[in-house]
């Protein structure tokens, strides 16, 4: 089905933005294993959230090898926790995808001070989810929308970029992301729709100092 991302933007939300199933072991159970280190059950962990996970990172703006090499870092990240991490009825997806909003952020942080050439990069954005050789052209109006609502959404506070990305980017629901909180299901619904809001916000204001310059 479609769903909006951001707006002015709406993406195809299909069953891949539901983790796949390994067989009918739950996160947990399957954590117990990779804390025992049952490598397989770690390569499970993988197999069933590593799609949902770049997923997300694109649609935040990282061209796909770079969104690949934040799952990576995430799931290095989540073997080097394993004995730390405990894992609730909400499942490994909230922690994984806060993890790889915090590492997608410190790239752009980066990319923002980097050298010449990854400020070259900057200007000529790519789309998430297209070839990286494909740029957007200022004919397009729906990848200029994009565009426009990505730096919207890096310029929002950290807990509003984490929030957005959990229940909007990566289709977490908020009484999951709740759970792995432990607060309640209406706090994280309250939350998400003011900074929705402020992304809205932002992006109106955007979109008509454009129009006016």
């Amino acid at each position: 089905m479609m769903q909006r991302v951001f707006p002015g933007v709406t993406a195809t939300i299909t069953a891949e933005d539901t983790p796949a199933e390994v067989g009918a072991t739950g996160d947990g159970q399957l954590w117990q294993h990779v804390r025992a280190g049952q490598r397989e059950s770690f390569h499970a962990v993988y197999e069933r959230h590593s799609g949902r996970v770049n997923r997300a990172c694109q649609r935040m703006g990282l061209p796909p090898h770079e969104a690949e090499d934040v799952v990576a870092e995430t799931f290095m990240a989540a073997w080097q926790a394993r004995d730390e991490l405990v894992v609730g009825d909400a499942g490994l997806a909230p922690w994984l995808v806060t993890v790889a909003t915090n590492l997608t952020r410190k790239r752009f942080r980066a990319l923002a001070r980097g050298s010449a050439a990854a400020q070259r990069l900057a200007a000529e954005p790519r789309v998430p989810g297209l070839d990286p050789a494909v740029r957007v052209t200022e004919n397009d109006a729906r990848m200029q929308n994009l565009l426009l609502a990505q730096e919207c959404l890096n310029e929002l506070s950290a807990g509003d970029q984490e929030l957005i990305a959990l229940c909007v980017l990566a289709a977490i629901p908020p009484c999951e992301v709740a759970e792995s909180r432990g607060v309640p299901a209406a706090t994280v619904r309250s939350q998400l729709l003011r900074a929705r809001r402020r992304l809205q916000r932002r992006y109106n204001e955007k979109s008509i100092a454009e129009d006016g310059s």
